[in-house]
Formats: structure tokens, C-alpha cells, sequence
């Protein structure tokens, strides 16, 4: 999300030591260590104007926009990974080195083990772009992400998968040729539909990564077949 009101600011420098105490792995603290410079909570969503949503598998009370700066963009995804986890509320993280910077979302859900423990059910990171780019008025991210422009407020959770979607839509938008005309969709007030969508995105995506790979012709014959029947489930959804 960008542009979020300014009710939301909090400004606030998270310290290093703190990240590096939570509960991770000894390579992914290696990992953090030798690349984040800092950490600032920017933004965080609280409050009841825009409902919160608990359930038995869900907490989400709050949305946090966290800024993190790296030596490099090149890890991002990975500790992208590690922050998600350590951070139990839903969380936009933007990744930033002097040149580059990608968004993170992650759909979280309560574990069913421990119920002070989260599991990642759905990840995005948004691929690197310029800094500068996302500020011209025809950038697709800005367009999506803008606070202005989501359009489900029934409460934070829905809100929070609407823009990790319209962030793999932008990020994506050359998956299939009318794939960025579910950003105009009225498809976002159903959230069930919505992750139903990302799920069918993300295979979509998997499928072509699949085509590249295959060597053999039945082999990319088959993968083939895959695609356009989920292109043509995608079409169908544009139409109802």
C-alpha cells in the first residue's frame, strides 16, 4: 500500500539487535546480518476504522508497512522470508538499496501447533524496479497499491489481500494479455474469490516457469494444455 493517510504515520527505527533476537534459524540471522543497514516502522494500521478480523485462524489487528534498507536488493527475497515470520501481523515490507526497491506481502495465518507461532500461506515480493520509477503517474504499482485505490474496507484482513494481489497483478503484468483488467474488476470485495484468483495467478505462473523448463516436446505439449485451461478459467472469472 502507498499513500496511506497520515493517521497511520508512527516513524519509528526498529533496532537491529532487536530483528536479530527473534526466533530464526543461525544462517538466516548470518544472512540478516550481512545485509540489512536498518529497519524503520513506518505506518502501522490500528484502530477500528477499518474493522479488525479474528478468528481461529486469523489475528490481525493491526497492518504494518515496515522500510528496510539493504546493502543490495539481491537477498531480498529470502529475507523477505525471515521478517515475514518474525513479524506475526500482516506486514508490507519495502525492500530498498541506493538504486532498487521491491514490496513483500505475506498471508499469514495462525498455527494450528502453537498459537503464538504464524505460518506463511501465500507470499508475494514484487520484482525490482528504480526507485524514481514508481513515482511517474503511469506506474502500474503505484496505480494498484495507492490507499485510495483499494477497494475493500470490510476489514483489515481483506484489505491486506487485496493489495498483496494487485501487487502480483502489477508485478506480473505480462502473465497472461488480460490479466491487469482484474484491477478494474468489482472482484475485490469477495476475498474468497480474491485468494481464489491468487492462487490461480500463482499457478498460471508456475505452469510457464514449467514450459521453460521442459525439454522434451510431449513434455511441453502437456504444460501447454495446462496453461490455457487456466488462461481460460482466468477469462471466465472476467466475465461473471
Amino acid at each position: 500500500m502507498l499513500n496511506i493517510p497520515q493517521q497511520y504515520q508512527v516513524n519509528r527505527r526498529i533496532g537491529l539487535k532487536t530483528i536479530f533476537s527473534g526466533k530464526m534459524k543461525p544462517a538466516e540471522k548470518k544472512r540478516l546480518k550481512a545485509s540489512l543497514k536498518a529497519v524503520h516502522l513506518t505506518h502501522q494500521i490500528s484502530g477500528e476504522a477499518i474493522p479488525s478480523w479474528l478468528d481461529e485462524f486469523h489475528r490481525c489487528e493491526v497492518i504494518m508497512f515496515l522500510d528496510v534498507e539493504l546493502d543490495t536488493l539481491r537477498p531480498a527475497e529470502s529475507i523477505a522470508a525471515v521478517l515475514q515470520r518474525l513479524m506475526k501481523p500482516p506486514c508490507v515490507i519495502r525492500f530498498h538499496d541506493t538504486h532498487q526497491e521491491s514490496f513483500s506481502f505475506a498471508h499469514k495465518r495462525l498455527s494450528l501447533n502453537d498459537a503464538d507461532d504464524i505460518v506463511l500461506v501465500e507470499s508475494v515480493i514484487t520484482p525490482p524496479q528504480a526507485i524514481h520509477s514508481r513515482n511517474a503517474p503511469e506506474s502500474l504499482l503505484t496505480q494498484s497499491l495507492d490507499f485510495q485505490a483499494l477497494q475493500n474496507t470490510v476489514n483489515k484482513k481483506d484489505l491486506y489481500i487485496e493489495a498483496m494481489t494487485k501487487a502480483f497483478i502489477a508485478g506480473h503484468s505480462i502473465l497472461f494479455y488480460r490479466v491487469t483488467e482484474f484491477l478494474h474488476s468489482s472482484i475485490w470485495y469477495d476475498s474468497g474469490e480474491v485468494l481464489a484468483l491468487f492462487g490461480e495467478l500463482k499457478a498460471l505462473q508456475g505452469l510457464n516457469q514449467q514450459k521453460k523448463k521442459a525439454v522434451q516436446l510431449k513434455d511441453k505439449v502437456a504444460v501447454n494444455g495446462k496453461i490455457k485451461q487456466t488462461i481460460a478459467g482466468l477469462e471466465r472469472k472476467l466475465i461473471s
